[in-house]
């Protein structure tokens, strides 16, 4: 069954079953959220500040996910 299950999935979503992926992928939502976040200092854009808290919650989703990966919680 499982064999089927992976069979079933696109190429991107088996890309974010690997650890070093979703560590990267982390860590490239930290630095533009960083990015961000530095516009929206100097812009005051309401906008750039949903984005950074966006990136800044998919960062470290990814993050906590990709440590956890396998442990019970």
């Amino acid at each position: 069954m499982e064999k089927l299950k992976n069979q079933n999935q696109s190429w991107f979503n088996r890309l974010f079953e690997h650890q070093a992926f979703q560590v990267a992928f982390g860590l490239a939502a930290l630095a533009a959220a960083y990015i961000f976040v530095s516009w929206a200092i100097d812009s005051g854009s309401l906008l750039d500040y949903a984005i950074t808290l966006l990136l800044l919650f998919i960062g470290l989703r990814e993050l906590v996910l990709a440590t956890f990966r396998g442990r019970k919680i």
